[in-house]
């Protein structure tokens, strides 16, 4: 039993779909751990002429070590909510590459089932929809639909919108549905940053009161300071918004040619190629769908071509 459960989770691991919901998993959590690898390095470069105004000022402790001694404990204390943080970030992850195949696995789970049961019911999710592929699918299951009924297939007129169709669209809802999945998490993610920057900067600051003498130039060299973690967090933000917007526009690209592949088939079997068949090249995560989508064309091909051998489907 345990060695079919690994043989299992082996196989599993190996699946292209799979590989792409770890991928997206990776990537968004690679981001994050990017960003705040540039933001504390750049308050560590702070720490770093704040350390050397100290030492002018006379601090008590003249080594490195007691400084940063005192600020570690903040950074150690965010340690294992960062590490949490990063774990339900890496399945949010997953589950946005699973939401991004969710048009191609309804319309090859259709296919699949469609070869039984001619009335099933094609159900796409609003979400998750890449306008190209879903609603010309519903036209192109509607019309294979009729073919069955007639059992015969035939050219079908192509809608206007859909004719000069020569390239991956940008589907701008798409997009914005993704986007804003996507940067409501990098925003939480970039307020937890946020949180453990402005605890280390604000301990910065009780330390020096608690150690320094409060005359004029340190009273005066910390009201300047006020804007330092302005400027940290205005940076986070910025840093996250743009890496995360930037994400979602590439794992658009990650789909939109697939979706231009299956559509371009579904358009030039409709216009009498019933030969015509998905030939994925360079997306190995859909694969699996095309194939069933293939299978489904094979059927009607088979079954409904008047230029192929006929049989009436029992």
């Amino acid at each position: 039993m345990l060695t079919l459960d690994r043989n299992i989770i082996r196989r599993l691991f190996k699946a292209d779909e799979t590989r792409f919901y770890i991928g997206v998993g990776l990537k968004v959590v690679g981001l994050s751990l990017l960003i705040q690898f540039f933001i504390y390095y750049f308050i560590y470069q702070i720490l770093k002429i704040y350390h050397s105004f100290f030492l002018s000022q006379g601090f008590p402790e003249i080594e490195d070590t007691p400084f940063y001694d005192f600020l570690l404990p903040e950074a150690m204390e965010g340690i294992g909510v960062m590490l949490l943080s990063h774990f339900f970030l890496f399945f949010l992850g997953v589950y946005i590459g699973w939401l991004i195949l969710r048009p191609f696995r309804e319309l090859a789970y259709y296919c699949e089932h469609a070869i039984e049961n001619k009335n099933l019911e094609y159900h796409t999710d609003d979400f998750s929809t890449y306008k190209l592929l879903t609603r010309y699918s519903e036209f192109f299951v509607e019309y294979l639909r009729e073919c069955r009924r007639k059992e015969k297939l035939q050219t079908q007129t192509i809608p206007p919108q859909y004719q000069k169709v020569h390239h991956p669209t940008i589907d701008k809802l798409f997009i914005f549905h993704l986007a804003f999945l996507i940067i409501i998490i990098s925003l939480t993610n970039a307020a937890f940053i946020i949180e453990i920057s402005t605890s280390a900067y604000e301990s910065l600051i009780n330390l020096a009161l608690d150690n320094l003498k409060r005359n004029h130039e340190v009273t005066k060299f910390f009201s300047y300071q006020s804007f330092v973690m302005s400027e940290i967090t205005n940076l986070t933000v910025v840093l996250t918004v743009v890496s995360y917007l930037t994400l979602a526009i590439h794992l658009y690209k990650k789909i939109s040619g697939a979706g231009f592949a299956i559509f371009s088939t579904m358009r030039s079997f409709m216009k009498g190629n019933y030969s015509a068949r998905v030939h994925m090249l360079g997306f190995p995560y859909i694969r699996n769908y095309s194939r069933l989508i293939n299978k489904y064309l094979d059927f009607m091909q088979k079954n409904y071509d008047p230029g192929s051998f006929n049989s009436s489907e029992e």
